[in-house]
């Protein structure tokens, strides 16, 4: 198995229009993209109504802001009305999960060996 194809990965930019998603608003989960996009953002920026770009954030790097009289909020809570880009890692799901499914049957053999020569 080759660990560096396994953790390298493709890098993949999306740019979405808001997405009328409440739940980026209410909640600082650092693993709520995981559970609305089920991926892992990287990176992201909002594009401000001005229609400039904001700098690129990191999700729990310094990515909550406040607002007078509102709760702390990660700055992806933008995504629900703003448009919107962001880097995460495709890892190519079949190759992972049949080195992964090859990586467990070769312990498992390792294991029924040690136990056999006890």
């Amino acid at each position: 198995m080759n660990i560096d194809d396994l953790l390298g990965g493709t890098i993949k930019e999306v740019t979405c229009l808001a997405s009328r998603d409440r739940r980026w608003t209410q909640s600082l989960d650092i693993d709520l993209d995981n559970k609305i996009l089920n991926r892992r953002i990287i990176a992201y920026q909002i594009q401000w109504f001005s229609g400039s770009w904001s700098r690129w954030y990191i999700p729990g790097e310094g990515d909550v802001y406040q607002k007078a009289y509102e709760p702390k909020r990660r700055f992806w809570a933008c995504f629900c009305d703003h448009t919107h880009r962001y880097l995460y890692r495709e890892f190519g799901k079949d190759k992972f999960e049949n080195e992964l499914i090859q990586m467990l049957a070769d312990k498992k053999d390792e294991s029924d060996i040690a136990i056999d020569g006890v």
